[in-house]
């Protein structure tokens, strides 16, 4: 089985930000899809958002004077303005996907980032002996859809010596054809929710 295609998020960053950075932020989220051929029917289109703006950066102006229920309906503008963009990223997220040859240029076109990706820990890995000569059975812990690579090497300072000898669902491996005093290496990563892990610590073994 070969794992998903790993899709990249786009982070906006618009929560827990000032007010004046929002606005500056959406201007330049407009001013970097404007005339963008990555970008031709925008969702929603960016006249909306820059009405919504607009509107915004009025609210804020008014919300410094202090006038009585200016900083609540500053908040509401923010609020809306802050849906638009989430929508707007979810566009440019759908879009950048489609194209895994180019999804980072694409997002980093709109003036958007990518979300990190997830550091997910290794889980457990063993290796044992097969029950034929020259076999070697590889386990991991289960993880609820999860699928399991495991590669092998015998050089594994080199990281082109490793070739990849599964790719399933099924936790469990075994490895064949091994030559009887051979020195092997093995390693494995679990691809879960579409977000392939870390590799997991290198066991050595020796073919029986």
């Amino acid at each position: 089985m070969t794992p998903k295609p790993i899709k990249k998020c786009v982070a906006l960053g618009l929560w827990n930000i000032p007010i004046a950075d929002l606005i500056q932020k959406s201007r330049h989220f407009v001013i970097s899809m404007t005339g963008n051929s990555y970008f031709p029917s925008p969702s929603p289109d960016l006249g909306s958002i820059t009405t919504q703006i607009d509107a915004l950066e009025n609210a804020y102006g008014v919300s410094l004077t202090r006038v009585m229920g200016s900083v609540p309906t500053m908040h509401t503008e923010a609020r809306l303005l802050r849906f638009m963009l989430h929508t707007l990223g979810a566009y440019v997220q759908n879009i950048a996907n489609a194209d895994a040859a180019s999804t980072s240029e694409i997002i980093a076109s709109a003036g958007m980032t990518e979300k990190k990706p997830i550091q997910r820990k290794p889980k457990e890995f063993n290796v044992k002996n097969g029950r034929i000569k020259g076999s070697v059975e590889l386990n991991m812990k289960a993880v609820v859809h999860g699928a399991y690579i495991y590669q092998m090497s015998t050089d594994p300072a080199n990281d082109s010596g490793w070739s990849t000898i599964c790719i399933s669902t099924r936790v469990k491996f075994i490895q064949t054809g091994l030559k009887s005093g051979g020195i092997y290496y093995f390693r494995s990563s679990v691809v879960s929710k579409g977000v392939q892990g870390n590799w997991s610590n290198v066991l050595e073994w020796m073919a029986i």
